[in-house]
């Protein structure tokens, strides 16, 4: 596809060995389909803010669990058109699964860059005012 896409949401699916806490260690098989997908269609996990664990069973002691399974993933195209987000893991409060909040922010209007001119530059050889130029 050459448009940009994005998806977003509850994979149900791990990417990466570090993506489950708990007393079962994650094995390549746990990360495979998830991770050979994220190859193929070569996306890119967009940077966020929050805790890293997006999914908890709610237990205490051995049987707690924690996961990563909640995740925006984009392909070049969005990220080149929308690359200034802001992703947010908000605390859980009555569900498992932390709420996801993207924040999409234009850069065009937030970057103001100041005029500058360095008398540096008129010295050089090479310079022509502006003015002279127009003039012609």
């Amino acid at each position: 596809m050459n448009i940009p896409w994005a998806i977003i949401g509850d994979f149900n699916a791990l990417l990466f060995q570090p993506d489950r806490l708990s007393n079962n260690p994650i094995t390549y098989g746990d990360v495979r389909n998830l991770a050979e997908c994220v190859h193929d269609l070569l996306l890119s996990e967009l940077n966020w803010k929050g805790n890293y664990y997006t999914l908890s069973n709610k237990q205490i002691g051995d049987g707690r669990v924690c996961c990563r399974q909640d995740r925006a993933l984009c392909n070049t195209d969005w990220m080149s058109k929308w690359g200034h987000v802001v992703l947010e893991y908000d605390l859980p409060s009555i569900s498992d699964h932390s709420p996801m909040v993207l924040s999409i922010y234009d850069t065009q209007r937030q970057i103001k860059v100041p005029f500058r001119f360095f008398n540096v530059w008129s010295d050089q050889n090479e310079f022509i005012p502006i003015f002279t130029v127009l003039a012609k």
